[in-house]
């Protein structure tokens, strides 16, 4: 564990999400930037833009801040603040590049962050890691590597202009990076097919009937989607269903368990607490309450 800086309760962040390419579907899953701001006393937490963005006002001291989670997808950060610190992956913790590449994770990492926040990002669906980077998800499992080694040239073009950009026009320019056509091989078109179909029913949905919509055995279904992902489809609708729990519980907060499990189609509110122990190492009451 990371030792936290001494801060004023007024320090806080605000995270923003912007409206995702509508011919990407769920297949990204999130735009996002980070700054640090200072709270005003009644501050309003939740905010719906007409643009269709989504400003959340966060303590710095809230526990999402202090972890990245599982969700089944790969993260691609630029840091345009002070560096932070991550706990191991692969290797030991310590500071990470500015601008770095998150694999779909298995379990939670601990964060810290610098003393100035200003990032942003994206987070796409493992399928499209290999169209985006050049190499497939399953070979970036719980590793973080520089961006620069997927997208050297063209990095610099992009961070000569980030000065002048707000960081909305920055999220946006990032999210042009995936193409608008995917190269597609009959492996990857049934594996991308699965995967929009496990992000559509936010991972509620039964292998066989993915299987057999591909018209392919489960077999080669979970063969194929392993060497793409890095995960059986079965572990990989557990990581998005776990990832759409976390979203509506940053975006609007945490709510009625109970009424969490229905709606994720979960069996009953001990089998939501399972899987939140699972992902994010400790039920969500306990992990809501670090702050």
């Amino acid at each position: 564990m990371f030792e936290v800086s001494l801060l004023s309760t007024r320090d806080g962040i605000l995270y923003t999400e912007y409206p995702r390419r509508s011919d990407l579907g769920p297949l990204l899953i999130s735009s996002w930037s980070f700054e640090s701001i200072e709270l005003e006393e009644n501050y309003r937490p939740f905010e719906q833009l007409a643009d269709g963005r989504t400003r959340v006002r966060i303590l710095r001291t809230n526990p999402l801040l202090q972890v990245m989670l599982p969700e089944g997808g790969v993260g691609l950060v630029l840091n345009l603040g002070d560096r932070c610190r991550i706990g191991a992956l692969t290797r030991a913790p310590g500071r990470v590049p500015r601008y770095f590449v998150v694999g779909p994770l298995t379990h939670p990492v601990r964060v810290r962050l610098g003393r100035t926040v200003r990032a942003l990002g994206m987070i796409a669906d493992a399928t499209l890691c290999e169209t985006l980077l050049g190499v497939r998800a399953a070979a970036l499992v719980d590793r973080i590597t520089p961006l620069e080694r997927y997208l050297g040239e063209w990095l610099p073009g992009f961070l000569a202009g980030a000065d002048e950009r707000s960081l909305g026009e920055s999220a946006s320019a990032l999210q042009q990076l995936i193409p608008r056509k995917f190269v597609q091989t009959r492996l990857d078109e049934v594996v991308q097919a699965t995967a929009l179909s496990i992000r559509a029913a936010q991972g509620a949905i039964r292998i066989a009937e993915l299987a057999a919509a591909q018209r392919v055995t489960r077999q080669y279904l979970g063969r194929a989607f392993r060497e793409v992902t890095g995960f059986a489809p079965k572990e990989y609708a557990r990581l998005v269903r776990f990832g759409a729990l976390l979203r509506a519980t940053l975006l609007r907060g945490p709510k009625d368990w109970a009424s969490a499990a229905a709606s994720l189609k979960l069996s009953d509110q001990a089998h939501l607490i399972r899987e939140f122990r699972t992902y994010a190492g400790a039920s969500p009451r306990r992990f809501l309450s670090q702050e």
